[in-house]
């Protein structure tokens, strides 16, 4: 609740401070270049103040607001993610001559949203702060006001944005005429042990249909199929700037709530939805595969890539187990550490002379400018795919173990089908990297163009991803005892 507040007032401080600012060029120009190291800041007491704080719990305005240790855990994640998205940020605005105080307290107001998303415990609290998240998306995809590609990007994602939000609010009032309640534990005590079938074929009907349309609403913000189409455009047409951040933040957000509204409170409910998100998943990772593999731009085979591996995050969630609870947890971590470092690349390269890189054998020239970051994107990609000893392999592993737990054995032999196919385009990566016949390059690339802190995000992310085995414990660990607070 203290980080919260702490973040609220340091937003309004931030936007007295831009419009005081305005009209003075200099001395603007030298505040809201050291922008990135007061958000830096604000981030590491907003870290302290959830550690200090986390381990209490407390509701407030009614039970609308909660805070606990479940909660304070992914708000440090979120944290962590959006620290690396101010660092990748910072150069890329000043390169493309973008306003730096707009940016960053959009940035700002979105981590508020997600902040506030995270501590909801009521359909209402939950629909108005999931809305607050889309306006600041809103914005920041069409930043670059002159491209074509970033207004066709805004126009689309708020077109699906505003139809799932419709589609969430109805469900919203279907729960709403069936029981009369709002509040998580409201509702969980509501169906606790009650079959939905017992009221009749109408009360099945209401209730029923207004999980689907959660549960759909859910779904579009985590970019699980079949509500996967405005990901690849999306994607591609932002600022990569934003496109880090709509990568990561919505989908630890997303999924903290998710576990949190169906593992808790819809968990009686379980023969109505377990089923849905187990198909659900199988196709996302199947869409992924077959689809993922014609793509030429880099960042629309970055978003299929990402529809799978939400796919296998939901998939450990379809188990209704704790193992899958914890490997999805785990899972969303390797991801998480996986997609900065990726995207952390990829940003460091468009910075240079304003050239971004779009197509898929842009990255040709990557190992001849910087080995280093060659051999560091080529073990990333391994680790996406699922090759040993690499983190996104164990991550798989303990998926795939606990759906085998689960006794969905015909299940587990069709993802692995599935899995060594799309292995086929990270290793085109790898191809392209070492094996392309390399053309003389229009980019210039050094590694001073990729920055100190660059530099320490490629690091940890990287180490962490090549050691992930030794860090295992620790995590599992960490996260059984996390999920024993939600079951």
């Amino acid at each position: 609740m203290l980080a919260d507040l702490f973040l609220f007032f340091s937003i309004l401080l931030l936007v007295v401070t831009s419009i005081l600012m305005y009209s003075r060029f200099k001395l603007r120009f030298y505040v809201f270049k050291t922008l990135s190291w007061i958000l830096v800041q604000i981030v590491f007491f907003c870290i302290f103040l959830n550690l200090e704080n986390g381990f209490i719990n407390v509701s407030i305005f009614n039970s609308t607001l909660v805070y606990n240790e479940y909660i304070s855990f992914f708000k440090i994640i979120v944290l962590v993610t959006f620290l690396v998205c101010v660092f990748n940020a910072k150069d890329f605005l000043i390169g493309n001559n973008l306003p730096i105080d707009e940016f960053f307290i959009l940035l700002s107001m979105l981590l508020l949203g997600i902040f506030f998303f995270l501590s909801s415990y009521d359909l209402v609290s939950l629909f108005f702060n999931m809305e607050l998240q889309s306006f600041c998306f809103y914005i920041l995809i069409t930043f670059k006001r002159n491209s074509l590609y970033s207004s066709e990007a805004a126009l689309k994602y708020f077109v699906t944005g505003t139809v799932s939000a419709g589609i969430f609010l109805l469900g919203v009032f279907f729960i709403y005429s069936y029981t009369g309640l709002t509040n998580f534990e409201d509702l969980l005590k509501f169906f606790s042990g009650v079959s939905l079938f017992n009221g009749g074929f109408d009360s099945f009907l209401v209730a029923g249909v207004g999980i689907i349309f959660i549960f759909s609403g859910f779904l579009f913000k985590m970019a699980i199929a079949p509500f996967h189409m405005w990901v690849p455009d999306v994607y591609d047409g932002s600022p990569t700037c934003t496109t880090i951040a709509i990568a990561t933040l919505p989908k630890i957000a997303f999924l903290s709530v998710f576990i949190r509204f169906f593992y808790i409170t819809f968990f009686d409910l379980i023969e109505y939805w377990q089923y849905s998100i187990l198909i659900l998943s199988s196709f996302s990772i199947f869409v992924s595969c077959f689809v993922g593999i014609y793509q030429q731009r880099v960042k629309r085979l970055i978003a299929y890539s990402s529809i799978g591996h939400m796919g296998f995050i939901l998939l450990g969630l379809s188990t209704c187990l704790i193992e899958g609870l914890q490997s999805s947890i785990i899972y969303l971590i390797v991801y998480l550490s996986m997609s900065l470092c990726l995207w952390t690349i990829l940003i460091s390269k468009s910075i240079n002379n304003q050239i971004q890189i779009r197509y898929i054998s842009d990255l040709s020239f990557i190992f001849n400018r910087n080995k280093t970051l060659g051999f560091i994107l080529s073990f990333i990609f391994f680790s996406m795919a699922g090759i040993p000893p690499f983190g996104g392999f164990f991550a798989k592993m303990l998926v795939l173990s606990s759906v085998v737990k689960a006794s969905y054995l015909f299940l587990v032999c069709f993802i692995l089908i599935l899995s060594m196919v799309s292995s086929f385009y990270y290793v085109r990566f790898i191809k392209i990297l070492y094996f392309d016949v390399k053309i003389k390059s229009p980019f210039e690339f050094n590694s001073e163009c990729i920055g100190r802190e660059k530099s320490l995000v490629v690091s940890f992310s990287f180490f962490f991803i090549l050691f992930f085995f030794y860090f295992l414990d620790f995590i599992n660990l960490l996260v059984f005892k996390l999920s024993l607070y939600i079951l």
